[in-house]
């Protein structure tokens, strides 16, 4: 699983390398990918060229430069440097392109003074516009995955998010839990009166989910002695969080498209859960196949 990773050296940025090499992916052939952003001056005065590719050729030799300790800790035969120029997300993903990467990886936000607990401009863009697989790394446990929490719907896009779960669970003995969140108010809506999980879940309807979820993780190949179902009531992105904080996750999954006719809340669900999750998200976009 190829995988570009998004570093800007802050504490952040740099502990979500961390985690993507060590524990993630220690097998796999990574990139560590700057982005350089040098400003122009003003278009109304004769500097605004004025040695601009100078200051972005000496840029973009101190960040490989600065990568390159990396490169000897994760091992020199699998690791190499990418430095572009430009706003960070359409970099990393134009690097990734070219270097032809399976996956993105970054940490919730860099140097940007936005809180801890919502994603920076870098993730949230990223989120919305790649068309590879996203991985947003916070509040990461130094182990490898052993509980992988996938969220699915009904939406089509099953195929596509159990790949790389298969692929990571066979890859560290991951148990896998599926989870499916019934939904009981409309996007908008205030949430007082929402039923609670009893009220929405009838038992026929939670015996459905739950053996639509062991269906379609046993049509994904998952092995049934190391999977289990979850199945809640209420905002698909709180009960997600929720769900991951209480089975101790380390890692959730799911796709970025929502509900159909969702128009401009597609992928809201994914973008709440990457900025409130308890451990790292990753987001698989529609269209995409498994990472291999």
């Amino acid at each position: 699983m190829r995988t570009v990773i998004g570093i800007d050296l802050s504490r952040e940025g740099l502990a979500a390398g961390d985690w993507v090499a060590r524990w993630l992916l220690p097998e796999s052939d990574i990139a560590l990918a700057y982005s350089v952003q040098v400003p122009r001056g003003p278009r109304f005065t004769s500097v605004h060229d004025e040695g601009h590719d100078e200051i972005v050729a000496f840029a973009r030799q101190e960040a490989a430069r600065a990568l390159q300790p990396l490169v000897h800790e994760y091992g020199p035969h699998r690791t190499e440097v990418l430095v572009g120029e430009g706003p960070p997300a359409e970099t990393l993903l134009a690097l990734a392109r070219e270097w032809g990467g399976q996956a993105v990886a970054v940490g919730p936000h860099g140097h940007s003074p936005t809180p801890l607990r919502f994603l920076g401009s870098t993730a949230a863009r990223l989120i919305r516009v790649s068309e590879l697989p996203v991985v947003i790394v916070r509040d990461a446990k130094a182990r490898v995955p052993k509980r992988i929490l996938v969220a699915l719907d009904d939406g089509g896009l099953e195929g596509a998010v159990l790949g790389p779960v298969l692929a990571l669970s066979e890859a560290h003995g991951a148990e896998v839990l599926g989870a499916y969140v019934y939904e009981t108010l409309l996007p908008g809506l205030p949430a007082a009166g929402k039923p609670s999980d009893d009220d929405a879940l009838t038992p026929t309807l939670r015996e459905a989910a739950e053996e639509w979820l062991t269906g379609v993780m046993d049509e994904g190949g998952l092995p049934p002695g190391n999977t289990g179902t979850r199945v809640r009531a209420g905002h698909a992105g709180e009960e997600i969080c929720a769900l991951a904080l209480a089975d101790d996750a380390d890692l959730i999954v799911m796709g970025t498209h929502g509900r159909p006719l969702a128009g401009p809340t597609i992928g809201s669900v994914a973008r709440y859960v990457a900025g409130h999750a308890p451990c790292p998200v990753l987001v698989v976009p529609r269209g995409r196949s498994a990472m291999g």
